[in-house]
């Protein structure tokens, strides 16, 4: 069919006769289905068979998928000369494509190298085009690097990522590939007034509403919206067909996850993905906020008081539930645990302040769960 997805197909075969059947034969498996489009997003949470593993210098080490994300395991004697190069992936002449990936080190004291390529065919002599130059990792935090390239030509084509470190490193690991062309000027402009906001329950579901866009980027009146997507951390999740210009939609995400959800909304016309529109929604229940007391001198106790702490960042918080723990301060440290109210807003210590008493500096700390 000439609209078959990319991927690793194979067929199997049963004989049968009457109400016997035989067992079942299988076909070899054969790479079947068009090139991929723009944007392509790729976060390895399931495997790499279509992409394509080369271990350049015959030592087997070479990049495999690992949980959720692909790795490059250390040769004790050979520097790495290994490449993961992407499926077919369809770009557009004179497009200006924008890449961009996870990476790290496993211990900063081996530090990897890793550099990324745009070629013509999926083999490393093709490799002709520098997307990321040769970069030097010794964050064992996964970090984003990025780098952008213009196809010369019009076709599918693809992007090879090589494994450079040093011999005797450790794991390069890499996740959440990212390959995107920036929009065209006839493209439609952003969505308005994007908005989010959590579900009031704490279930993790999120809601977002927009305006669909009027114009494009180059001001002009927008004539049709072929799509807008909706995606979670760079994956679809939703697609709105042939939306009008200018009309609300609302959005609800009842596979959100626990706390905060980067959103991207992106209007398409017949010119291809428009300008991005991006908001972070907390779901599920969210932290409070520090707590900042007061003292009020009663002269034979000291009371805290406090206003009630909101959510951190957005999401929901129910104040009656919320505890408040009360500390001493030993010098610029915290002593000892006094007590601890939950839904109040005062703190009452048996203190004697009188004039007459010995006099000294007192501080307390707090916090809130």
């Amino acid at each position: 069919p000439a609209d078959i997805v990319l991927g690793n197909y194979f067929y199997g075969v049963v004989a049968k006769s009457h109400d016997l059947a035989s067992s079942m034969a299988w076909s070899d498996s054969q790479r079947l289905g068009n090139a991929f489009q723009l944007p392509y997003f790729d976060s390895f949470d399931a495997n790499i068979d279509l992409y394509t593993v080369i271990d350049a210098n015959g030592d087997n080490h070479l990049w495999k998928w690992r949980k959720g994300r692909v790795v490059y395991s250390y040769s004790e004697k050979n520097d790495a000369d290994d490449w993961l190069i992407t499926p077919a992936i369809h770009f557009k002449q004179g497009s200006t494509v924008e890449l961009s990936l996870k990476a790290r080190a496993e211990m900063s004291q081996y530090p990897e190298k890793i550099e990324v390529f745009f070629g013509k065919t999926p083999n490393p002599e093709d490799m002709t085009v520098e997307v990321i130059p040769t970069t030097e990792l010794d964050n064992t935090k996964f970090i984003t690097i990025s780098g952008s390239f213009e196809p010369d030509e019009e076709g599918d084509f693809f992007i090879g990522i090589h494994a450079a470190s040093d011999a005797y490193r450790y794991d390069l690991s890499i996740d959440d590939l990212l390959i995107e062309q920036l929009p065209d000027p006839t493209a439609p402009a952003m969505v308005n007034d994007l908005q989010g906001s959590c579900d009031p329950s704490g279930a993790l579901k999120t809601t977002l509403s927009f305006t669909a866009p009027t114009e494009n980027l180059e001001a002009d009146e927008l004539k049709s919206i072929s799509k807008i997507e909706i995606r979670r951390e760079n994956q679809v999740i939703h697609t709105i067909e042939n939306a009008t210009p200018g009309d609300a939609y609302t959005y609800t995400d009842e596979n959100a996850f626990q706390g905060l959800n980067l959103y991207t909304v992106i209007a398409y016309n017949e010119d291809g993905a428009g300008e991005k529109a991006t908001i972070n929604v907390w779901a599920g229940f969210d932290s409070p906020t520090v707590p900042v007391p007061s003292v009020i001198d009663n002269t034979s106790s000291v009371t805290l008081t406090w206003e009630s702490v909101a959510a951190a960042h957005g999401g929901v918080l129910d104040p009656a539930s919320v505890t408040y723990e009360v500390y001493n301060m030993d010098g610029s440290s915290i002593g000892n645990y006094i007590g601890s109210v939950t839904g109040e807003t005062t703190y009452t210590l048996d203190i004697n302040t009188a004039a007459d008493e010995e006099q000294a500096f007192k501080f307390w700390a707090m916090r809130a769960l």
